[in-house]
């Protein structure tokens, strides 16, 4: 019984049935006796009701209008926090954790996580939360948002599931 609810959840959740896949996966957790695949089952739960976040910029950025996409599932609210920087902030960052030289600009779409406190402890430029429109729970979705106009310049936007941006508690991205 519980190799069919594992398998039979599993295929729901590939075919976007989420909740009844979900449905099946606790029936078995709570009511089947315990083996393998009602710990796979309970694995799927997790997977389904976990939030996910990704968030990219558009392919051609515009700073009089920009925007950010957001994709995942079970987002209800995603924190951003915008920082105004330099080039040579960025690069001296870049320098601390990487022995290379530089020989391109690929340096400035990445900021290692060991940095992310140089900015997180300082004051953003701008502090948003973004409700997140999702219709379906559990469902992978995207939408896009504004941000206020920028200057011409150098800027990090850090993204988080938690307006605290504690690693600890969440996952925190940046782009």
């Amino acid at each position: 019984q519980s190799y069919a609810a594992f398998h039979t959840a599993q295929l729901l959740f590939e075919n976007e049935k989420a909740p009844q896949a979900l449905d099946i996966c606790n029936y078995a957790a709570e009511k089947l006796p315990e083996n393998s695949f009602t710990t796979q089952c309970r694995q799927l739960a997790k997977t389904i009701t976990a939030q996910e976040l990704r968030v990219s910029l558009p392919p051609h950025f515009n700073r009089h209008m920009p925007q950010i996409q957001i994709k995942g599932h079970n987002l209800k609210h995603v924190y951003l926090r915008l920082y105004k920087t330099t080039l040579e902030e960025l690069t001296s960052l870049y320098k601390q954790s990487h022995r290379s030289t530089l020989n391109d600009w690929d340096f400035l779409d990445r900021l290692d996580t060991s940095h992310f406190n140089a900015f997180l402890t300082k004051t953003p430029f701008s502090s948003l939360e973004l409700a997140v429109p999702f219709k379906e729970v559990y469902q992978n979705q995207e939408t896009t948002f504004q941000l206020p106009e920028l200057e011409p310049g150098f800027y990090v936007v850090f993204f988080s599931l938690e307006e605290s941006f504690s690693k600890e508690k969440t996952p925190i991205s940046a782009l």
